[in-house]
């Protein structure tokens, strides 16, 4: 049991995107960033100039704060099958992750959510209180299919064939 909880503990500090049902804290699909990403975290302050009459000059005035941006630059390396399907799986996530529910499989799947925006997230990393927890959305998702690396077969969403899937991949996440 020792063991158990101290492998719970060994990845408390990698970076992940949680997805949870929505009105609970239940884990529907967790995204772990195997490879460390680089992140960037900017803030906004806006303030606002006021010169009282016949002053020499003038005092910054605070007018708000906009939210948080982290900026995550992810590396997907797979040099097996099992880890390409896993990281096709999770480009895959991230693909939905920035669409709305719609369309008649999503109806089918989740009837209850048809029509909402993409999920809120929760990302966390480098255990609590460096990063989150805290709610997030993605703004933006790139990435580049690179012709300069080798391709490993990736077993399809389907699992009726295979997939070719670059061995080293750069993911750019904006949230």
């Amino acid at each position: 049991n020792d063991a158990a909880g101290q492998r719970e503990n060994d990845s408390d500090h990698k970076i992940k995107l949680v997805e949870l049902v929505p009105g609970t804290n239940q884990e529907t699909y967790t995204l772990f960033f195997e490879v460390m990403p680089s992140i960037t975290e900017s803030r906004t302050v806006s303030y606002e100039a006021v010169t009282p009459a016949q002053a020499p000059g003038s005092f910054q005035k605070f007018k708000s704060t906009e939210s948080t941006q982290w900026t995550v630059n992810a590396t997907f390396i797979s040099r097996t099958t099992h880890e390409a399907t896993q990281n096709l799986e999770y480009l895959n996530r991230l693909r939905g992750w920035t669409m709305p529910y719609y369309g008649d499989v999503t109806g089918n799947q989740y009837p209850e959510r048809l029509g909402a925006p993409p999920p809120v997230l929760v990302f966390s990393g480098y255990r609590n209180h460096m990063i989150g927890p805290v709610p997030v959305v993605i703004s933006s998702l790139n990435w580049e299919f690179p012709k300069d690396v080798d391709y490993i077969p990736a077993q399809a969403p389907s699992g009726s064939e295979l997939i070719p899937f670059p061995t080293v991949i750069q993911i750019g996440i904006q949230l």
